[in-house]
């Protein structure tokens, strides 16, 4: 029995799949091991690819198991590792041993080999798994290329395959390629061109240094969506380890580029989406929003207009970093770490209450159309951004602005501080993935800082986690600054950013 390794897809994982090959006496092509409609189209497209390449299927029982055989398999991209198991198998072609090397590919009527889905996750799991060899498309080469711990081989057509197994020692391997990620991400907005909202813009600086998720809250045409959209030209670089990560996860979106993204997703879900659009979707699941935007932003605009049941889903993966979705008895998990930024008017009628303007929308209206945050929910928001009108003499003024430029240096320096801070403990890459003992440990305070933060707590009646967000923030404010300890000043300017912990704040006559 011949036995051929490829991989299946799970989630957003690739799985270990080999292709049992059982030729004898009689007649017949019978595929089995819980196949889709792709797998068994497969059998007219492998003839076309034989017969192109001067190959064929003979006439005897050729029976195709797809090991394990109790998991439903989809997709194209066992075409490759069908045919070899039926060449092998038939005696057609003889080659040395298989168990070394993993085949991922789909075949074409003219015999040559069409993309591989979620090559990245294969690639992953071939290495976990103790491969030496990979062979992948050659149309997949930009992105196979980057590949690590893995000899990666990337041919054309079947029949350089079938010449592969012959000789392999006549083909060389993929040369590894340098990555280098944008030193200036793309942004639609350049923070030069939004006229003041200081305290904005510096909200938004220190959240991007941080990786702090933030509300912003104010009138309509403040220019809350053009802060948002400006805040990706001051993301901090991709490290390569993230653009795999990212691009890996792409592709399982059926959305994947060719090649290794260079810079940090920016998503922006309408606010109709539902909470399976958000998580995911599918009996099998695909990823949804919240995992697009792993490493980069998640930017939900008039963020009140989203149902409240939409809104609450987003509790667990705001703590935990990760999406949960359960199917039946199986259960996937999801990466979701993602800096999340919302903007939301502070009214249904658009605007704050004022002595100068009486509300047109009534306490009780009020109360209903905030009722949507509830309050875990703003707990696990770091910043509170109050932006109001300018008035229009500022903003037609020709004062210099700070460009996004240089504001994306001293973000890039601040996460340098964090990224050597936390070297020798995984899973932290900044400020804001901190947990209690570790803002402990990490954020030592001196007496006259207990006494600020005590001071507060009590007059503001805090929660634990908006305390431990505060110091979270002291200390991405000192990283700005290149302090060592986090001192009075960081933990005053970080209560101003949390607006919204004060009693009232929106309107004192609610």
């Amino acid at each position: 029995m011949i036995k051929v390794n490829t991989a299946y897809l799970s989630g957003i994982e690739a799985r270990l799949a080999q292709v049992e090959v059982m030729v004898s006496r009689g007649i017949g092509y019978y595929l089995i091991g819980l196949p889709d409609a792709s797998v068994r189209e497969s059998s007219y497209r492998i003839a076309a690819a034989l017969s192109a390449t001067g190959y064929r299927i003979p006439g005897k029982r050729i029976t195709l198991n797809l090991a394990p055989a109790d998991i439903r398999k989809s997709g194209s991209s066992f075409d490759l590792a069908l045919a070899l198991g039926i060449l092998l198998g038939t005696g057609q072609i003889e080659s040395g041993p298989l168990a070394d090397t993993l085949f991922v590919g789909e075949l074409g009527l003219d015999g040559q080999l069409g993309r591989a889905k979620a090559l990245l996750a294969v690639a992953d799991m071939a290495q976990k798994q103790g491969f030496k060899s990979l062979v992948v498309p050659h149309k997949q080469r930009s992105l196979a290329c980057h590949i690590p711990g893995i000899s990666v081989y990337a041919l054309e057509s079947l029949q350089k395959v079938v010449v592969f197994l012959k000789n392999p020692n006549s083909f060389k391997p993929l040369p590894k390629k340098k990555w280098s990620p944008l030193n200036s991400p793309s942004a639609e907005v350049d923070f030069c061109d939004i006229k003041g909202q200081f305290m904005a813009k510096r909200g938004l600086e220190v959240a991007a240094a941080g990786g702090h998720n933030v509300l912003m809250v104010g009138p309509p045409g403040v220019g809350k969506t053009l802060l948002a959209k400006a805040l990706r030209g001051i993301l901090p670089p991709l490290l390569e380890e993230e653009a795999l990560e990212i691009s890996r996860i792409l592709s399982f979106a059926s959305n994947e580029k060719g090649y290794l993204v260079a810079e940090r997703p920016f998503r922006s879900p309408h606010h109709s989406s539902s909470r399976a659009a958000l998580l995911g979707t599918g009996y099998y699941p695909k990823p949804g929003e919240l995992t697009l935007a792993h490493k980069g932003v998640l930017f939900m605009d008039e963020l009140t207009e989203f149902q409240r049941p939409v809104l609450e889903v987003l509790r667990e993966p705001l703590e935990e970093r990760r999406v949960r979705i359960s199917r039946g008895h199986k259960q996937w998990v999801f990466p979701a770490d993602f800096m999340w930024i919302a903007s939301a008017n502070p009214s249904p009628d658009g605007y704050f209450y004022s002595e100068e303007r009486a509300p047109r929308s009534s306490p009780a209206e009020i109360r209903k159309y905030l009722n949507k945050l509830s309050g875990p929910l703003l707990d696990r928001i770091d910043l509170h951004l109050e932006l109001n009108q300018m008035p229009l003499g500022e903003s037609v003024e020709n004062t210099p602005v700070e460009n996004s430029q240089a504001i994306g240096q001293r973000v890039e320096w601040a996460r340098e501080r964090q990224n050597k801070r936390y070297s020798e403990h995984p899973g932290i890459q900044c400020n804001a993935h901190l947990t209690g003992s570790q803002i402990r440990y990490f954020c030592p305070l001196d007496r006259e800082c207990k006494g600020l933060i005590n001071k507060i707590l009590n007059e503001l009646n805090l929660s634990v986690r908006s305390h431990d967000r505060i110091l979270k923030l002291a200390m991405t404010l000192g990283d700005l600054e290149g302090a060592d300890r986090v001192n009075a000043r960081h933990l005053a300017e970080a209560i101003r950013f949390r607006v919204m912990d004060r009693g009232n704040w929106l309107n004192p006559r609610v």
